[in-house]
């Protein structure tokens, strides 16, 4: 599979690479865009290669319009990032 013109030849190359264009990660994004159920296990994995992947805990409805709560995964460097993201998400 392709990821931001970049060819992938596994689901770990995958994410790292989608998250290295700047974008954040759900799991049913994951498995949109990837074909991953795994994204916990993946993100273990990356974060034992020394990535610094963070999480923010998010708030949307479900289909049902139910509030619900899950975590987004992104790579980031600096404080800055952390608080852009966390914005994005909650704000």
């Amino acid at each position: 599979m392709k990821i931001n013109g970049v060819k992938c030849k596994t689901q770990l190359e995958a994410v790292l690479q989608y998250m290295k264009g700047g974008h954040h990660l759900s799991q049913e994004q994951a498995y949109d865009k990837i074909g991953t159920q795994r994204l916990g296990d993946i993100i273990f994995r990356l974060r034992g290669l020394g990535y610094n992947i963070q999480n923010i805990n998010c708030k949307g409805s479900n289909r049902f319009g139910n509030t619900v709560s899950f975590v987004k995964y992104f790579l980031a460097n600096t404080k800055e990032e952390i608080d852009t993201i966390a914005l994005r998400c909650n704000g």
